[in-house]
């Protein structure tokens, strides 16, 4: 993940374009390493995660 925000920063990538790319990195990361029958509570979770560190709470 490292090199993904590596080539981000040294692309100069926009806000949208980067936040696409983090977007499809973390729609992976629930593909590959968490079942599908948790996949809407873990992403709900990691949306309300999100949501408070954007926040500052």
């Amino acid at each position: 993940m490292h090199d993904i925000i590596i080539a981000i920063e040294k692309n100069k990538a926009n806000r949208d374009l980067s936040l696409m790319v983090l977007g499809n990195v973390i729609t992976n990361i629930f593909h590959q390493q968490v079942p599908e029958n948790k996949r809407q509570q873990m992403a709900e979770q990691f949306t309300q995660v999100l949501l408070k560190s954007i926040n500052g709470k």
